[in-house]
């Protein structure tokens, strides 16, 4: 099994896949790689994505085989919060102009992640007009000299949750900021990919964010479909 949709930067995003032990290594991964790249384009979609654990070795040779190249690497974190504050119609957040997303762009973290982003768990690549439609949906944050991109709250194991991506400033207070920000929006749990730095996890773990066994280092693979 294996999950398809399209994002919101019009590629095709690949989760969830499994394969039954009794079936592995006989070709299962591949066969559903192909028949997804043919209902993909078939939508139009000319780009997929997918992310894996780097020690899983199997899926990695399966998704190679099928002519994925790696494109960044990241680790998975994710912070629970005890006592979330109560929903707040004002956030101690400023507004952000278009003329600060060209800035954006050109951030260390964006840079580290060879310029995707995660967008609702799904990597997809950072560009002008994709920040502009985040910026339309009220996602997109500033908070002292920080920049961060909280989605709008979605019921997860019946908790309020969000999904974190960092744009700028530094790391320690990236962190802050953003758990600022998501705690006055009453949130109980908030995910983030940040790039695989080891400073960056270990800033991360510091301030109480966790990071589960398949998101220690996941790396990220495209496929050109044209």
């Amino acid at each position: 099994m294996t999950n398809f949709e399209k994002c919101v930067d019009g590629s095709g995003w690949l989760g969830m896949a499994r394969t039954d032990p009794v079936w592995r290594r006989s070709g299962v991964a591949i066969f559903l790689q192909e028949h997804i790249t043919a209902h993909a384009k078939k939508r139009g979609i000319t780009t997929m994505r997918l992310v894996a654990s780097s020690r899983n070795t199997p899926s990695i040779g399966a998704i190679m085989k099928g002519e994925f190249k790696q494109v960044c690497e990241a680790a998975h974190i994710y912070y629970r919060f005890r006592t979330p504050g109560k929903n707040s119609a004002t956030l101690p957040c400023s507004r952000v102009s278009k003329a600060q997303l060209d800035t954006f762009l050109e951030s260390d973290y964006l840079s580290q992640m060879n310029g995707y982003l995660a967008y609702n768990r799904r990597f997809v690549k950072a560009n002008k007009p994709l920040l502009k439609m985040i910026l339309r949906r009220g996602e997109l944050y500033t908070m002292g000299r920080t920049a961060f991109i909280l989605t709008q709250p979605v019921k997860m194991f019946g908790e309020r949750a969000t999904n974190l991506s960092l744009l700028i400033g530094k790391v320690t207070d990236s962190f802050r900021r953003s758990k600022d920000a998501a705690r006055a929006l009453g949130l109980r749990f908030m995910g983030a990919y940040i790039p695989y730095n080891r400073y960056q996890v270990r800033t991360a773990r510091n301030l109480g964010f966790r990071t589960e066994h398949w998101g220690h280092h996941c790396l990220v693979f495209e496929r050109n479909i044209l």
